[in-house]
C-alpha cells in the first residue's frame, strides 16, 4: 500500500505539472495574440474647452499588448499635425492606459475644427510599428489666443548687485491682456535654472490681473545672500491664461561686479590729542580695508576736509573737481577749484607707488599745496557752494610717472568734489589730457549728504549737540588710494574702493561749539549709508574738550 500511495502520488504530481504547463502555454499564446495597441474607447468626440464644466476634456483608453513606445497626434484638416504624445515608453498590462485632452499642446490652445487621431506604437524589442486611428476629435468655442505680455522690459540690462547705491536692482516691467498666472524666473545662456523672480509688488494690481506689472530682482543681496556669479543670463517671463495657452518671452540680462560689500577698520585710531581748547581741531586717522569680494563705492568729502562741530554732513560740496590718473597699477590724484571766469587750469599729475594721506589741491595759479601733513590739510578754494553764474571751464595737464617721464596712454578721470559723476579721457602719447567745457553740476546735485550703498567713515562723540547719527562723514581714502569704477551705463563713473585694498582715512573736527560735557567719548564707524553700520563703534576715546562754562546768576 505505501508504494502504491507514491506512485499514485507520482503520477498525481506528474498530472498536475502537465496541466500547468499546458495552462501556462495558453496563456502565453493569449499574451503572444494580444495586439500591440489598440483603442478601447475615446469620449467625448466633441469638446468645448470653455471651462464651464461640460465636455472640457476628451479621454482616451488604450491598451498595450507589449513593451512599446508610443506616439498620439492630432492632424488637422489643414495637414497640419500636432504630437500629443511622442516615444512615450508603456508596458503591457490588463489595466488601460489613459490621457486626459483639453484641447492644449506645446502652450497653444489648437483652433476649432476637427482633428484625426491616430496612435502609433513601436514595439521596443523589434517589429514594425503599428498604427490604430481613434474617432476623429472636433474642437469648438475654444480660447486660441495666448496671453500677451506687452511692453516687456529689463532695466537696467547690466546691473551690479553689490548694495552701491548704483544699479543695484532690476526692474522687470510688463502689461498682461488678460488674466493669466505668471511665472518670471533667471536663466543661464544654455537654458539651465537659476532662481525665480518674486511676486511683484510695485503696482496696485494683483500677480495675474490684467493691467501693468512691475517685478524687483536684487539678486538676493538684501537678504545677504550671495547673488549668481557674474556673466550674461536671460530673464524667461512665462503667462499661462486659463485656457492652458502659453506665452513665454525672454530678456537678456548681465550681472557684473555683483557681490556683498565688506570692510572693517584695522589697527588702532590716531588721534591727534586727547584733551584740546574749544576752538581747536582734532585729527584722527583710521586705517580702513576692503575684506570683500567686490568694490565698494565711496564719496565725499575726502580727507583733509574740516568740519566746524556745528555743522554736519549735510551741507553743499564745494564747485571744484577731483582729477584721478591710473596708469601700470600706479595712481595720482590732485583737486582743481572751478572758475567763474571760464579759465584754463594746467593741473599736472603725478603717479606714485603710495598714495598720499590727503590730496594735493591745484590753486587757480597752477601752485600745488597740501602734501598730506594733517595740519595743513586745506579745502579745495574756488567759489562757494551756491556762487551763481559757473562758467564753463578746461582742465589739462600732464600725467607722469615716479621718475618724472610722461605716461602716455594714462586714464584720467575728473569727479566733482563729492566724488560724483566721473569723466574719463586718456592721455595721449605724451602723457597730455585734456577735459574741455566741464561744468560743476547744481548746487542741489553735489552735497556731502547721504548717499544710498555709498561706504562712508563717520565719526561722532557722546553729548553733541546734533541729532544725526555720525554726523562728519568722509570718503574711505585720499582720491589717490582709491579706483575709478563705472557706473551701468558707463557713461560716468564713480570712486570705489577696490577689494583687497587698504587705506588711511584722516578726518578733522573743529570744535568751535562747547559739547554739553568737558568730558565725552570719540568714536568711529565705517558707514554703508541706508544699509547698515559695517562696522563699529570703533576706536572709542575719551576726549576733553576745554572750555569756560557760563556763570550762574
Amino acid at each position: 500500500m505505501p508504494s502504491h500511495r507514491r506512485a499514485c502520488g507520482r503520477s498525481a504530481w506528474r498530472a498536475a505539472a502537465i496541466a500547468v504547463a499546458g495552462t501556462c502555454a495558453l496563456a502565453l499564446c493569449a499574451c503572444a495574440a494580444r495586439p500591440v495597441i489598440d483603442v478601447v474607447s475615446f469620449s467625448p468626440t466633441t469638446i468645448s474647452p470653455d471651462r464651464n464644466g461640460h465636455d472640457d476634456v476628451a479621454r482616451l483608453l488604450y491598451r498595450i499588448g507589449q513593451r512599446a513606445n508610443v506616439d498620439v497626434t492630432l492632424t488637422g484638416s489643414d495637414g497640419a499635425a500636432h504630437v500629443l504624445r511622442s516615444a512615450s515608453l508603456r508596458q503591457p498590462g490588463a489595466e488601460p492606459y489613459e490621457l486626459l485632452f483639453g484641447g492644449v499642446i506645446d502652450g497653444r490652445m489648437l483652433p476649432d475644427g476637427t482633428y484625426r487621431v491616430s496612435l502609433v506604437a513601436t514595439p521596443v524589442d523589434g517589429g514594425a510599428p503599428v498604427t490604430v486611428p481613434a474617432p476623429d476629435l472636433r474642437i469648438v468655442d475654444a480660447d486660441a489666443l495666448p496671453p500677451q505680455l506687452r511692453a516687456l522690459t529689463v532695466l537696467p540690462a547690466r546691473f551690479t548687485p553689490n548694495q552701491d547705491g548704483i544699479d543695484d536692482r532690476v526692474a522687470i516691467s510688463y502689461a498682461l491682456d488678460e488674466p493669466a498666472e505668471v511665472r518670471i524666473r533667471i536663466e543661464t545662456e544654455d537654458g539651465a535654472y537659476v532662481t525665480d523672480v518674486l511676486a511683484d509688488t510695485h503696482t496696485n494690481n494683483a500677480p495675474g490681473d490684467p493691467g501693468p506689472h512691475v517685478y524687483d530682482y536684487d539678486a538676493g543681496v538684501d537678504a545677504d545672500a550671495p547673488p549668481p556669479p557674474n556673466g550674461r543670463y536671460v530673464v524667461v517671463v512665462e503667462a499661462r491664461d486659463p485656457a492652458g495657452n502659453v506665452t513665454i518671452e525672454r530678456r537678456p540680462l548681465e550681472i557684473a561686479d555683483g557681490g556683498q560689500p565688506r570692510a572693517a577698520f584695522i589697527d588702532d585710531v590716531k588721534w591727534s590729542a586727547t584733551s584740546l581748547p574749544l576752538g581747536a581741531t582734532l585729527y584722527f586717522t583710521a586705517t580702513v580695508k576692503n575684506v570683500g569680494g567686490t568694490p565698494i563705492r565711496t564719496r565725499g568729502p575726502a580727507p583733509g576736509f574740516v568740519y566746524d562741530n556745528n555743522a554736519t554732513f549735510n551741507q553743499l560740496a564745494p564747485s571744484a573737481f577731483v582729477l584721478l590718473a591710473r596708469a601700470a597699477g600706479r595712481h595720482g590724484a590732485v583737486r582743481v577749484a572751478s572758475s567763474t571766469l571760464g579759465a584754463a587750469v594746467e593741473a599736472p599729475i603725478a603717479l606714485a607707488d603710495e598714495a598720499p594721506l590727503v590730496d594735493p589741491v591745484i590753486l587757480l595759479g597752477g601752485a600745488a599745496t597740501g602734501d598730506g601733513d594733517p595740519t595743513e590739510a586745506v579745502a579745495a578754494p574756488g567759489p562757494a557752494a551756491g556762487t551763481p553764474g559757473t562758467a564753463p571751464m578746461t582742465i589739462c595737464g600732464v600725467v607722469t610717472g615716479p621718475d618724472g617721464a610722461p605716461s602716455a596712454g594714462a586714464e584720467v578721470f575728473a569727479f566733482e568734489a563729492d566724488g560724483d559723476n566721473g569723466r574719463r579721457t586718456v592721455a595721449d602719447g605724451a602723457g597730455r589730457y585734456c577735459f574741455e567745457d566741464i561744468v560743476p553740476s547744481p548746487d542741489y546735485e553735489r552735497t556731502y549728504a547721504r548717499s544710498p550703498g555709498a561706504l562712508r567713515v563717520g565719526f561722532t562723540y557722546d553729548d553733541r549737540r546734533s541729532d544725526l547719527d555720525y554726523p562728519f562723514r568722509y570718503q574711505v581714502g585720499a582720491t589717490a588710494a582709491l579706483d575709478a569704477c563705472p557706473s551701468g551705463d558707463r557713461d560716468l563713473w564713480y570712486l570705489c574702493l577696490m577689494p583687497g585694498v587698504t587705506v588711511r582715512v584722516q578726518g578733522a573736527v573743529r570744535f568751535v561749539e562747547a559739547p554739553y560735557r568737558r568730558q565725552t567719548n570719540g568714536y568711529l564707524a565705517l558707514l554703508h549709508e541706508d544699509v547698515r553700520v559695517m562696522h563699529g563703534p570703533y576706536g572709542v576715546q575719551a576726549l576733553t574738550i576745554e572750555f569756560d562754562a557760563p556763570r550762574a546768576r
